[in-house]
């Protein structure tokens, strides 16, 4: 459990830094993602369910300031990537917290 836990961490590591196209450096010294880099991001994700009318880009917008503020713990306007890691190991049985005690 414990590996697969750690794994689970380091993905969303890679994940972050794929979204902010940054791959050199320490994590703490990576710009955090903006509220325009989801967005766009969710605009590629949803692009069939926008092209059908399932979802519309009010809606999407909406979407992304809710995620974003939940995602966004300190406030700062900008996602680091322990705030993505966070969310993406929450729901886990084990995540970042847990395993750091």
């Amino acid at each position: 459990k414990l590996h697969s836990s750690v794994a689970q961490l380091m993905l969303a590591e890679v994940a972050f830094r794929g979204l902010v196209r940054n791959w050199h450096g320490k994590v703490t010294d990576i710009a955090g993602l903006t509220p325009k880099m989801l967005h766009g991001r969710l605009l590629d994700i949803f692009q069939d369910q926008r092209s059908c009318g399932l979802l519309q880009v009010s809606e999407l917008e909406h979407m992304t300031k809710v995620i974003f503020m939940a995602m966004d713990k300190n406030g700062s306007g900008k996602i680091n990537c322990g705030e993505f890691i966070q969310a993406c190991t929450e729901e886990s049985d084990v995540n970042i917290d847990r395993l750091a005690q």
